[in-house]
């Protein structure tokens, strides 16, 4: 991939996650929410921004000099973490395409187009840093529900397999912010209860199949 290229990619990442930004509503939440998509904004534009002066510096040696910022070494983060890649394999298996065949037929996380991958990783970061203490027992089943209960499927933090109680007390590792945000919260009988209350403001996230064969979400 050419530095042209990859310099329009991460364009398109960057108006992706800044147009995200701006749509969120301002909340205690969605203001954590949006530090990870913020955090993203300024890795990605910095990737821009040198990929850009090392192509100024010198047209002849650009392809050489510069790092590799190609979406093959930004797409491991959903395989960093059991979270990420758990997350990703159930959107891809519960969701289909033009055709009603679940996605994961004929596609892999390698077809999903960056902006989106982006996007999806940032919901994961934000998740599990709010919400981590609760999830430690089984984050892969954890990002499995997550992802289900966000997009209104038939499965998901209610249907039983998050029966523990809710803990009234802060959990050894809970950070303090993440509890006071949780302790405001009343009439929770269960970690499952909150953990659903919790996944849906996060709002559906649909994917879909574009144009260019690529996975788009929105």
């Amino acid at each position: 991939m050419t530095t042209i290229a990859r310099t329009a990619e991460l364009d398109s990442i960057i108006e992706s996650l800044q147009a995200d930004l701006d749509s969120c509503p301002s909340s205690m939440w969605t203001s954590e929410r949006n530090q990870a998509r913020l955090d993203l904004l300024i890795e990605y534009t910095s990737k821009r921004d040198a990929m850009v002066a090392a192509e100024v510096a010198s047209d002849d040696e650009a392809e050489t000099t510069t790092p590799d910022h190609g979406f093959s070494e930004d797409r491991n983060m959903t395989t960093s973490d059991s979270f990420t890649d758990a997350y990703v394999k159930t959107a891809l298996w519960s969701s289909t395409d033009d055709d009603g065949e679940p996605l994961d037929s004929n596609h892999s996380v390698e077809d999903i187009a960056p902006e989106t991958l982006a996007l999806m990783v940032a919901d994961c970061e934000d998740f599990r840093k709010s919400f981590g203490a609760l999830l430690a027992n089984d984050p892969e089943r954890a990002a499995h529900d997550f992802w289900l209960t966000r997009n209104g499927h038939g499965a998901g933090f209610w249907d039983g397999d998050w029966s523990q109680p809710y803990p009234a007390n802060q959990i050894v590792g809970e950070p303090d912010e993440a509890y006071e945000f949780r302790s405001g919260g009343t009439g929770y009988k269960t970690v499952g209860d909150f953990l659903a209350a919790m996944s849906k403001p996060y709002g559906e996230f649909t994917l879909y199949v574009g144009d260019d064969g690529m996975i788009h979400g929105s």
